[in-house]
């Protein structure tokens, strides 16, 4: 909700009011009970009025949920735009629709059930689907549009694999941390989870005086940076983050000689690029035939053979290795997140189970 608001009103930046619908998210909770005007509460009897728009809050709190680990980008501002009304109806719209829809009058003894087993896969189903294909019509677009709506490569990318991550992090190093930090990582961290020894680390991927437990930056200052690039090269952490693997993989893939550019390159997928092809040396040189069209996104990339120091191949795999360790280094705790995510809902299926059996005992003693 936070992203959700991107308008400043009153002169008052957009973030302030961000943070107001926040808090606004929470305290109209404890005004729920005034505004279910429904005669019943339990949801079992309520109408179609009620169930619908229940169903809609869940999946607008899920979305939002989902939205808020993730980058930002238009289409997934605009969806949480979306989602944060759909939350808020729930609330304003509960006066009038638990006055107007057709309840059930509850029994006097409660018997059976309140949804089979089917109605429970089948709504389960049916909430998987409104929750997930929003999230992938939004990832899927931000993701195209980033590309120029054009074909990404696939890329495997693997924490397990040490060696390819510590081919990775050499690259990087020797050609992307002279302009690009990683502000957010320190070597210490990256050479204990890539099993580096931290001597190894010292003496052949830091270039300047940095100790081992210092952020991997760079002597660049950002005033040179912008003389020499028109802008300071971006912190490079949160990249596996922001773009897909894939994204970063063609990127890196798609630079081609344009004499036209101040720096002499430029790339498919991002067009009028600003940097230079720093892995020119390694591909060597590659012609564009737009056939005319004058449109990056047009081009046919043809690598000129013997022009660099690696063959297609072996500049693939170095570019997987690079992109596998960008990947890790945007979220290096994501291994250890997603096996402690196994065991949590295998914790939480285990309580339900409990939790189900310990309410029918009790539902015995007042039933």
């Amino acid at each position: 909700m936070l992203r959700a608001v991107t308008v400043p009103l009153f002169g008052i930046d957009s973030k302030f009011w961000g943070m107001l619908v926040m808090f606004g998210a929470i305290a109209i909770l404890f005004v729920l009970p005034w505004l279910d005007k429904s005669p019943v509460r339990s949801m079992r009897y309520k109408g179609w009025y009620s169930r619908g728009a229940l169903l809609a809050f869940v999946v607008s709190f899920l979305i939002l949920g989902v939205l808020g680990t993730q980058a930002v980008s238009p289409a997934k501002t605009a969806l949480a735009q979306i989602m944060t009304v759909v939350y808020f109806l729930f609330f304003f719209l509960m006066p009038w629709y638990t006055r107007k829809e057709q309840t059930s009058t509850p029994p006097e003894r409660v018997t059976g059930r309140f949804i089979s087993i089917p109605q429970l896969i089948g709504s389960i189903a049916l909430l998987i689907l409104l929750v997930v294909l929003p999230l992938m019509l939004v990832s899927g677009s931000a993701e195209a549009a980033s590309a120029g709506n054009l074909d990404l490569e696939h890329v495997e990318t693997d924490f397990d694999d040490k060696e390819s991550l510590q081919r990775g992090f050499r690259t990087y190093m020797n050609y992307c941390a002279s302009c690009h930090e990683l502000g957010y990582a320190r070597y210490e961290r990256t050479a204990d989870d890539l099993e580096i020894p931290h001597d190894l680390v010292l003496a052949n991927l830091v270039f300047d005086d940095s100790l081992i437990g210092d952020p991997i930056s760079n002597a660049m200052s950002e005033e040179d940076a912008k003389v020499w690039f028109g802008a300071a090269p971006p912190d490079l952490t949160l990249a596996g983050r922001v773009h897909s693997p894939d994204w970063l993989y063609t990127y890196l893939k798609s630079f081609y000689n344009d004499p036209s550019r101040p720096l002499g390159a430029n790339n498919k997928i991002f067009a009028n690029v600003g940097m230079p092809n720093v892995l020119h040396e390694l591909q060597g040189d590659v012609e564009c035939d737009d056939h005319g069209a004058n449109d990056p996104t047009q081009c046919e990339l043809h690598p000129v053979e013997g022009t660099g120091t690696l063959s297609a191949d072996e500049f693939d795999n170095t570019i997987a290795d690079l992109v596998n360790f960008m990947y890790y280094v945007g979220e290096p705790g994501r291994e250890n997140r997603q096996s402690i995510g196994v065991w949590v809902l295998a914790f939480l299926g285990v309580l339900y189970i409990l939790a189900a059996l310990m309410g029918r005992e009790f539902s015995k003693d007042y039933h």
